[in-house]
């Protein structure tokens, strides 16, 4: 299992860590702080925390339950292969390129 946590400015700009990325491509159950933009796309394989107080009950029931959490997991890496990975978002720049007419 992973715990990741975004600085301020990741928050401000709405950027993901890339760390969760790697971690469900590794089929790696994942906890994080919430963060608006990781519900829409991961699509509830990364568990998230709003307070710290949370965060310890969290870990608890999700190593309490093995099995939801290789399922969670398992869930977000098929989701990584199927949105994310380095050949979709090079394809995305690519288009974007040429959308702008910079190719």
């Amino acid at each position: 299992m992973l715990l990741t946590d975004h600085w301020d400015t990741m928050h401000e700009w709405g950027f993901v860590s890339n760390r969760l990325f790697d971690a469900l491509a590794c089929d790696t159950a994942v906890v994080s702080e919430d963060f608006p933009e990781i519900t829409d796309l991961f699509e509830g394989a990364v568990l998230t925390y709003r307070k710290p107080a949370e965060l310890g009950p969290l870990v608890a029931a999700a190593l309490a339950d093995p099995a939801a959490a290789r399922a969670r997991a398992a869930r977000g890496r098929a989701l990584i292969v199927a949105q994310h990975t380095f050949d979709h978002r090079a394809a995305q720049l690519i288009d974007a390129l040429r959308r702008h007419r910079l190719t």
